[in-house]
């Protein structure tokens, strides 16, 4: 369970979390205990947790579980397996159109002691404890485009990928066309005097200042002077004037005040995290926002609305965070 440090709150995320561990603990499997919360505009929406489906045994009443008995390892023997994942108990308990949007979270417990599982990497974890117990392993050879987005690093190496005069994944092939539901939004606008280099630009934007080798989603705007490079902006955030936005990860719905500097100074890893937040990149959340003449470094972490107080001489140091509430 996530606590708070001292008199601050925990964020909605890790709020979410902590739910999202509490249905583990109504997870009828014995091999594994897995809780699943659906949030869409911070409301819950469904939850779920791993266990057999209704009318049936379930695994903790008869205290039996075939694969157990059968000293099955990982990857092997699911035909037998009586649960359904928690995140598909989760999306059966609620429409498509509901879930459109929406967030999920998702908590593991190891069912012998209740501790949280700490080693769910695939390529750090399960696949090098699986070499280590000689159990049987299989490759195939994907010749494709392919990327683990698991870090902050590679989701923003994935997404840079894309504007590239010739990405290696085109979404543009007429071979593998790609559709997704969008909002109807208007085309995108580059003012006069605004400039634009390897950028992907989507509808509704309005482009202002400057924008180079950024991804800008819907409706976003870039005002005046404002320089974003190198950097993620998600829908209907605002970049204000002569504010520089460097080497960013800016989640929907934020603002970004006059004559902020984001992504300046030293690489410092994040104080709080420092084995997510080491790469150089800064991260806003969802409805995040920064007032105005604020000079903020690498690794920072923002969270909820905040206020020139929350930034001694007007400055976040590279590696720090603020987190308030939405």
């Amino acid at each position: 369970m996530i606590k708070p440090q001292g008199k601050q709150r925990i964020s909605k995320e890790d709020m979410y979390l902590n739910s999202a561990e509490n249905f583990a603990y109504r997870s009828t499997c014995l091999k594994r205990k897995y809780g699943a919360v659906i949030v869409k505009d911070d409301a819950v929406i469904s939850t779920g947790y791993n266990g057999s489906p209704r009318g049936f045994e379930n695994c903790c009443d008869i205290g039996v579980c075939p694969r157990m008995q059968r000293n099955m390892h990982q990857g092997e023997g699911y035909g037998m397996c009586r649960a359904i994942h928690a995140e598909a108990n989760a999306l059966l308990n609620c429409s498509r159109e509901q879930t459109l949007g929406a967030d999920l979270y998702l908590t593991g417990i190891n069912p012998e002691d209740n501790s949280i599982h700490p080693d769910s990497d695939f390529g750090k974890h399960i696949i090098p404890k699986m070499l280590d117990e000689g159990q049987p392993m299989y490759a195939w050879r994907f010749d494709g485009y392919w990327k683990d987005v698991g870090t902050i690093q590679s989701y923003w190496e994935s997404n840079m990928d894309l504007i590239r005069t010739l990405p290696e994944f085109n979404l543009y092939e007429d071979f593998w066309k790609i559709y997704t539901n969008s909002d109807h939004q208007p085309p995108q606008y580059t003012a006069p005097g605004s400039k634009t280099e390897e950028a992907l630009l989507s509808d509704g934007c309005e482009i202002y200042g400057t924008v180079c080798r950024s991804i800008i989603g819907p409706g976003v705007v870039v005002e005046k002077g404002a320089v974003v490079k190198d950097s993620i902006i998600m829908a209907g955030t605002i970049i204000g004037e002569n504010a520089l936005v460097d080497h960013c990860v800016i989640d929907e719905k934020c603002s970004i005040g006059k004559n902020v500097q984001m992504g300046v100074g030293e690489n410092i890893p994040n104080e709080a995290k420092p084995n997510i937040y080491n790469t150089g990149i800064t991260v806003l959340g969802m409805n995040s926002s920064v007032p105005d003449g604020i000079v903020m470094g690498k690794n920072c972490v923002i969270y909820g609305r905040t206020f020139p107080e929350d930034y001694p001489d007007g400055r976040l140091e590279s590696g720090k965070a603020v987190v308030r509430e939405v």
